[in-house]
């Protein structure tokens, strides 16, 4: 029995196989067509992060170029918590999908007064999530002004 291989491989990393077969008898020839999804490659540039309230922060940012997706691109990660939680030992991680890539925007609410936050933003495609973008962001002490 002999096996033929071979591979062709597209910018979006997508892998067709051909097979064959040969045995004494007769010639088996099949197509397979398999996506080998690997994860985005690119991360997204945080253009803006600040505060807009004591207990919100807003995230602004531009997306990873195209060709850094590898794949189908599903949207992002926001992730974020309190920069100190590890030092007391309970990281509480918030994680937020945005299922549409055409967002560059996005408000974090609920957050604790006067606190710095570490906030992830990540692509995601089928074959899972890109590598963290970072920043550490505080939110505003609220309470009245003078």
């Amino acid at each position: 029995m002999t096996f033929i291989i071979s591979y062709r491989h597209n910018r979006n990393h997508t892998c067709a196989c051909i097979c064959i077969w040969k045995s004494s008898n007769a010639t088996r020839l099949e197509w397979w067509h398999n996506w080998f999804s690997i994860v985005p490659s690119g991360k997204p540039t945080i253009t803006a992060a600040h505060n807009t309230s004591s207990t919100s922060i807003q995230l602004i940012w531009r997306p990873p170029p195209k060709q850094s997706i590898n794949g189908e691109f599903l949207g992002y990660e926001i992730s974020h918590r309190p920069r100190n939680d590890n030092a007391t030992g309970s990281i509480l991680t918030v994680q937020q999908k945005i299922k549409d890539p055409e967002v560059t925007q996005y408000t974090i609410q609920d957050l604790q007064p006067f606190t710095q936050y570490l906030v992830s933003l990540r692509v995601i495609n089928p074959a899972g999530l890109g590598p963290e973008t970072k920043v550490v962001v505080m939110t505003d002490e609220g309470g009245k002004r003078a």
